[in-house]
This record gives structure tokens, C-alpha cells and sequence, in this order.
């Protein structure tokens, strides 16, 4: 099971060295990182399958709260207009 997980892990890596850094290079940082986030949903899953990690129902609470957080910063403009939202509250 060891080194079933360890050639998921090799495979992921080799993935994110050819789909993700390359991808710095042609969008804003911010985005692409953003978006690298949204594996954390996989990550804590395979964690509890292949792993079985305790507190599986809180680490994909997390995972979804921060998944959340990346769609928003994701959104069109979205960072800006709360920015100014929260300037006009006086904040």
C-alpha cells in the first residue's frame, strides 16, 4: 500500500512540474496560485483512503473552506471590489 501511495505521490509531482510552473509563466501568480489550491480537495481524500487519516470529516471541512476561498479569489475582479467596499466602510 506503501508504494502504491508513493507512485501516486511521483505521478501527482511529475504532473504539477509539467502542468502548473510552466503555467507561471503565462498567467498572474496570484491566479495560478489560486488555482494550484483546488488539489487540496485530492490530496486530503487520498489521505484518508490510502492513508487512513483520523479527523477526516474536519480535514475536508478545511479543504472546502479553503477551496471556497480560492474561487473567490479567482473571480473576475472580485479581490479589487471588496477592497473598495471595505475602504468606502472605513476599515
Amino acid at each position: 500500500m506503501f508504494l502504491i501511495g508513493l507512485l501516486g505521490f511521483a505521478i501527482m509531482w511529475v504532473a504539477h512540474l509539467l502542468l502548473i510552473d510552466p503555467a507561471y509563466f503565462y498567467s498572474y501568480v496570484a491566479y495560478v496560485g489560486t488555482l494550484k489550491r483546488m488539489s487540496i480537495l485530492i490530496t486530503v481524500i487520498l489521505g484518508f483512503v490510502l492513508f487512513k487519516e483520523q479527523d477526516f470529516k474536519k480535514r475536508l471541512g478545511a479543504a472546502i473552506c479553503i477551496m471556497t476561498g480560492a474561487i473567490l479569489i479567482s473571480m473576475e475582479d472580485l479581490p479589487e471590489r471588496l477592497t473598495s467596499h471595505i475602504e468606502l466602510w472605513g476599515l
